[in-house]
This record gives C-alpha cells, structure tokens and sequence, in this order.
C-alpha cells in the first residue's frame, strides 16, 4: 500500500495476519519500520498526500523491490498501484490479487486532493483493465 499506513486496522489486524501463516509476505507501507516482525518482511515507502508525488517516488522503489524479490504473487490494495501491478504482471508473469476496500467511483467527487480529469480516466482505465486481468477480493 502506497496510502495506507502500517497501523491502519484492515492491513496490521485482518490481511497481514490472516496470510502470514501461509504465505511469505513481505509487506510495502508508508512510513513502516524496515525489517522482519512476526514473519513478515516490512519495506518502507515514502508517503505523499498527493497520489502523482506517491507514484512518482514509490512507483519505481516497489518495482526494484519486486523484481529484486521475485515474488510468486503480487496483492495490493490500492487503486492508484493497478497500473504498476500490471507492468510487474507483464514482468514475472505472476498472478495479480487486487483488494477492493472502497468504491472509488463512487468517491471520486469526495477525493478533492487528487481529483482530476485526467486521474479519474486513469483510475477508469485501470479499474477496467483490472476486472479483466486481476483477481479480484471485494
């Protein structure tokens, strides 16, 4: 997660732990202490409140860090990392799991900070593209 920090409930108490047990995770949040807690490898991102500054920084740092890691899979959370997801996709040829946690089309009008014609077609596009190539959990 590019937005989220390592506190937010739905990743450090329902997601990291439900799948730490089965999976080797290693975990990309915002302002995350770097290292290895509770069988999850934890690599820091920097975090913007602007989404273009987000990918702008983390966007290269997640795909060095994947492709350093060679994952068997790739899950993500946020809307904003569905164009990466597919570029690492591509990359790998790795199966893609795309969490939807909130329906952005409907809070595009209410995401006044990063509302754009422009990031509202991206999003569109990506969220298409991701309903066709990604697995998807709702």
């Amino acid at each position: 997660s590019t937005a989220h920090p390592p506190t937010d409930p739905r990743i450090a108490y329902r997601i990291l732990p439900t799948l730490a047990p089965h999976y080797e995770l290693v975990a990309m949040l915002p302002n995350v202490p770097p290292g290895q807690r509770n069988g999850i490898r934890y690599r820091r991102l920097a975090w913007f409140r602007w989404v273009w500054l987000r990918a702008l920084v983390n966007y290269p740092l997640i795909l060095w860090h994947t492709l350093q890691l060679r994952p068997a899979l790739f899950h993500l959370y946020d809307p904003e990392l569905l164009p990466l997801a597919r570029l690492v996709q591509l990359l790998l040829q790795i199966p893609v799991i795309y969490e939807v946690h909130e329906n952005l089309y409907k809070k595009l009008d209410a995401k006044a900070r990063n509302q754009s014609s422009m990031a509202a077609w991206v999003f569109c596009w990506a969220d298409k593209m991701a309903q066709r190539r990604f697995h998807l959990i709702f």
